[in-house]
């Protein structure tokens, strides 16, 4: 994947948590075609005010039916039928959310200073990039400025980071436990057993007609646990 497209990639995932798959797409149309634009107009509709009536409700967290429409419908322009839309993303809220509440209480929460750092990073890299209007076209469906684009970014980004530094440390706590790159089953089986008691102390309830169940097959269908394959990054 090209440098532009990670870039515009990560904008848009860390906004609405599921348009990567949109983006990804986009990502090889023409430059002049309207996709990246319209993505932007996308992400900043999702951040105005809209229906307040809970979805899907957690101990610590409850996610609205404005927030979790917008990305069901991010998820039915990539292709998806409407019932794996819906079922996507109760899975990336009630995973995400409930991992982000257990990472902050064992004390991997992002330092604020890190997640700035990262996002001045970004916002670099994607001003740099050889075919930056790609960007620019998406800042400028947005209608907002760069700077307050990426001032908008920064929770969601915290939260990803947040998320980032606890599977690593989970990784890196299973390696030590003796267990080696090799052992893909007993690593799912880790952590399905994490993921699923952070999702069950949040105690989720969802709205009619919602339905959702955890099991191992599903824990991991947003991609948050990282593959053994990958190297074991530092905590911070």
């Amino acid at each position: 994947m090209s440098k532009t497209s990670k870039i515009i990639l990560w904008c848009v995932l860390i906004a609405v948590l599921a348009m990567c798959i949109v983006l990804y797409a986009a990502a090889k149309r023409p430059a002049a075609d309207t996709t990246y634009r319209d993505a932007g107009k996308t992400y900043a509709e999702s951040l105005q005010p809209g229906d307040e009536t809970p979805v899907i409700m957690g101990r610590d967290f409850t996610i609205t039916a404005h927030t979790f429409e917008n990305m069901r419908a991010q998820n039915r322009a990539s292709g998806m039928t409407e019932a794996e839309a819906a079922q996507y993303t109760l899975a990336c809220y009630i995973v995400t959310r409930s991992l982000y509440d257990q990472a902050v209480a064992e004390g991997y929460e992002a330092a604020d200073a890190a997640v700035q750092q990262d996002i001045d990073d970004t916002r670099a890299a994607a001003q740099t990039a050889d075919n930056r209007e790609v960007y620019e076209q998406f800042i400028a469906g947005t209608g907002m400025t760069e700077d307050a684009y990426w001032a908008s970014m920064f929770e969601t980004r915290k939260l990803m980071l947040t998320l980032e530094n606890y599977t690593q440390a989970q990784e890196a706590a299973f390696l030590a436990a003796g267990h080696t790159r090799d052992e893909t089953d007993a690593w799912h089986d880790f952590c399905y057993a994490l993921t699923k008691a952070a999702v069950d102390a949040q105690n989720i309830t969802l709205a009619a007609p919602y339905s959702w169940t955890l099991t191992r097959e599903n824990y991991n269908d947003t991609g948050t646990w990282p593959e053994l394959t990958q190297s074991t990054g530092t905590p911070g």
